[in-house]
């Protein structure tokens, strides 16, 4: 059973979920059901059981004010709490700094690179996108995506 398997990935490289044997998760990564290997988060990012996210907390609505008393910060003209050593401030929300391992800051999450964040947005877009597509029978939906540019378009007929 595990022999295809060996032979296409090396000994002790395979492990078996339910009838099916797979090869093992790479080093940082951690199976999730039979065939998805997840990173393994760093300390203080959350698992969201695929991928890891930023620890965030909020910071208030935010004053507009033309200079910031020294106990806020000011982002996008506004006043805001500063915000806790080791996270940065947007807008009202605190992101935590993504770790040297994980350094792209890509949204709520953490990406290797700039193009593994691309690729990531690329397709949760596209899935949301089909998700639109079933869910709204009234309209016909084109999607027009090119990953490696990021770019996604949207027409409605």
């Amino acid at each position: 059973m595990y022999k295809r398997c060996e032979a296409e990935h090396g000994a002790e490289n395979c492990e078996k979920s339910g009838a099916i044997v797979y090869p093992k998760c790479k080093s940082g990564f951690k199976s999730v059901g039979c065939c998805i290997c997840s990173p393994q988060c760093p300390e203080g990012m959350s698992d969201l059981g695929i991928s890891c996210a930023k620890s965030t907390y909020g910071r208030g609505a935010g004053v507009s004010r033309l200079q910031c008393p020294d106990d806020k910060e000011q982002d996008a003209g506004l006043c805001y709490s500063k915000c806790q050593d080791g996270l940065n401030g947007v807008g009202p929300v605190c992101w935590q700094i993504c770790p040297a391992s994980i350094p792209v800051a890509c949204g709520l999450m953490c990406a290797v690179d700039k193009s593994t964040c691309d690729a990531y947005i690329a397709k949760a877009t596209a899935a949301e996108l089909n998700q639109t597509i079933y869910s709204s029978p009234k309209y016909t939906i084109w999607i027009y995506m090119t990953i490696s540019a990021s770019i996604v378009t949207v027409g409605l007929f």
